[in-house]
């Protein structure tokens, strides 16, 4: 077993960390300022506690199903991104994408805000029965998609989150990403400008929650109302 713990690693031509295989543990390390991931890997098993910032892409790691309590931010492309993976209470915010999960992947409890384009963006097949989704997650997007269901995304699940969106779209799915989209016991909230919208299905823009059951026969037991921060 490896393990890679209170250290710091930056301004590498490369990556900051890269592992492929074998039972590595990632844990309380600064990882900054390197020309490509931060860290970059398959078949992780621990990325913990770590500060991951100003590098290309933050966290890049497929079939890694321990990716908890990361802080992860202003990365010029993705904070964390990877296919088959389990992201849990990270906090992930100013990348230009906060989570770009590419198929089989959950994601709990995150707190993803303040990114430019998108919070969390979703591709390729789910599966209901492993629990794949978006579960008690925190999206705050100033402005762009707080979620987007976008390249045949498929099967995904979305419940218990709070999504606030004060310009753009709380949730994006595309026409060809419908299939099998289970979503309920949310929190969808826009702000007042008359260029939020609480979702676009397909290419109906619904302004209102109302106008987002109707379209979408989803999220019948959700709430339209303002989440107040106090911080996030």
């Amino acid at each position: 077993d490896a393990l890679v713990s209170g250290t710091r690693l930056h301004d590498n031509s490369n990556s900051g960390i890269y592992v492929y295989s074998g039972d590595t543990s990632i844990i309380g390390n600064e990882i900054y300022n390197n020309a490509d991931a931060g860290i970059y890997g398959s078949y992780i098993t621990e990325i913990s506690e770590n500060l991951v910032h100003h590098n290309e892409t933050g966290i890049s790691a497929n079939y890694s199903y321990a990716i908890e309590d990361n802080w992860v931010y202003a990365n010029t492309e993705e904070g964390i991104r990877g296919y088959y993976l389990t992201a849990t209470g990270n906090h992930v915010f100013s990348n230009s994408v906060g989570i770009l999960e590419t198929g089989h992947g959950t994601l709990v409890n995150n707190v993803v805000y303040d990114n430019t384009n998108q919070g969390i963006h979703i591709e390729g097949a789910h599966s209901l029965s492993d629990g794949n989704g978006l579960y008690n997650n925190t999206i705050y997007q100033n402005v762009g998609e707080a979620i987007r269901l976008t390249s045949s995304a498929s099967n995904v699940r979305m419940s218990n989150n709070v999504v606030r969106v004060d310009a753009g779209y709380g949730v994006r799915v595309d026409t060809g990403s419908q299939t099998g989209f289970a979503s309920d016991y949310n929190l969808l909230s826009k702000g007042p400008a008359a260029n939020a919208y609480v979702g676009l299905w397909g290419s109906t823009l619904t302004t209102e929650l109302s106008e987002w059951q109707a379209t979408t026969n989803r999220d019948g037991h959700s709430r339209g109302t303002d989440p107040l921060f106090l911080d996030i």
